[in-house]
């Protein structure tokens, strides 16, 4: 169902931006693998549907019927088969899909952020933007002990996860969740001179 939703929206003239925000990792990286892998087993159920059809011909032909030569399930399975290429291509095309992972400066986020990277470079796309999210003041992250944590986290998204032409965006922690578009606003305009490029 996810994936139909999806290829309604990559079909739909209506829209010139969607922003889809998936499950966590996990899920979301079974998701994006979705579309080769239901390519390949309709490739495979249409193998196993040809050899079904060859059959029908040439058992109608031995008893002196006309063989149906047009196959309804055969067709349908082509257009699904099309309709997963064409998602499978869409999603690692540059110019139709955009990913941006958000990440906190902690070794999980990190490593799960490095691992949808290598996911996406897999299937030949990549990240567009990383946004590291919550970024403790040095002094605060200092007090409570998370500074050298954080840092580290920090230099591997800085240095091996995100990478030309990924563009990486810190947002510094805030005292309370933006909650109106000013506030956004102000956070966004605070972020300012962390944005890498």
């Amino acid at each position: 169902m996810y994936l139909r939703k999806i290829l309604e929206l990559y079909r739909d003239s209506r829209f010139k931006y969607v922003v889809v925000d998936t499950p966590p990792t996990g899920l979301t990286l079974r998701i994006l693998s979705l579309p080769r892998l239901y390519t390949f087993w309709l490739e495979s159920l249409i193998g196993i549907r040809e050899r079904i059809v060859s059959l029908r011909y040439v058992i109608a032909r031995s008893i002196g019927r006309e063989p149906e030569m047009d196959d309804p399930v055969l067709d349908k399975l082509r257009e699904m088969q099309d309709r997963y290429a064409k998602l499978s291509n869409d999603l690692v095309e540059r110019e139709r899909t955009s990913f941006a992972i958000v990440a906190t400066p902690e070794p999980l986020p990190v490593y799960e952020a490095r691992k949808t990277v290598e996911f996406l470079e897999s299937m030949g796309a990549k990240p567009s933007i990383i946004v590291v999210n919550r970024i403790l003041p040095a002094e605060i992250a200092s007090r409570l002990g998370v500074l050298e944590v954080q840092s580290k986290a920090l230099n591997e998204l800085r240095t091996r996860v995100c990478r030309k032409p990924c563009v990486l965006v810190e947002i510094p922690m805030v005292e309370t969740v933006p909650s109106s578009l000013e506030a956004v606003l102000n956070l966004v305009e605070r972020s300012r001179g962390l944005v890498l490029e």
